[in-house]
């Protein structure tokens, strides 16, 4: 049931641009598919739940899996109970590249995983004057935060090493962009003149937000 919604998103982002005088060209249309499709997709491999799931699931924790004893839970606040039923201490890692030496491949998966990510990000971005590794960063960043942060809700691992190397993957996506930009082989995609409409210079984020919305409502 998503897809009606992005397709919807983006006609009207196109009539605005084609308003604008801006050239909403099909090979634009395709890229946007791909990268909503690619941002579903790493929603589903990282395991993101939608609210019905975190709703029916949230003191559905076995206590053995915290490692907190019945005596312990016991002697703690209520208000400390229900974060430890909600929040899996266990499950929540901060030391950064704890096990860099032991599961590397981990680590190159999940630089992969946002390469596309940075890339198309980068390539469907129009105004080229306000595209850059940092705010490539800072998108990759919020997009991998706002992932580990739903994970406290399903019983999967909420680590720091993710939202580094997810962000990193990104910035080597928008590396990738800029070699090919240079070398004018992504004009097909990107010869969108720059105009002053909102939803056209933050199409992308527009998407993203829409995307991740309509995951944790799941409508049916």
């Amino acid at each position: 049931m998503m897809l009606p919604f992005i397709v919807l998103a983006q006609c009207l982002i196109a009539k605005n641009s084609h308003k604008l005088g801006n050239d909403y060209n099909l090979h634009r249309v395709i890229t946007v598919q791909i990268f909503c499709f690619l941002c579903v997709g790493i929603l589903t491999t990282t395991g993101v739940p939608d609210i019905k799931y975190i709703i029916a699931h949230k003191y559905s924790l076995d206590l053995d899996i915290i490692n907190y004893s019945k005596a312990a839970m016991e002697r703690l606040s209520p208000i400390t109970s229900k974060l430890i039923y909600l929040f899996n201490p266990a499950e929540i890692h901060i030391n950064p590249y704890r096990m860099y030496f032991n599961d590397q491949m981990s680590y190159i998966l999940n630089v992969i995983l946002f390469v596309p990510f940075g890339f198309l990000f980068s390539v469907l971005s129009i105004d080229k004057s306000k595209i850059g590794w940092k705010r490539i960063a800072v998108i990759g960043f919020l997009f991998s935060f706002s992932i580990e942060f739903i994970q406290l809700f399903n019983r999967r691992t909420t680590d720091l090493d993710d939202l580094i190397t997810n962000t990193f993957g990104a910035v080597l996506g928008f590396i990738i962009y800029m070699i090919l930009y240079k070398r004018k082989r992504l004009n097909f995609i990107t010869n969108m003149r720059c105009s002053g409409s909102f939803i056209t210079l933050y199409e992308c984020e527009i998407y993203i937000v829409l995307i991740y919305v309509l995951w944790l409502l799941n409508p049916v």
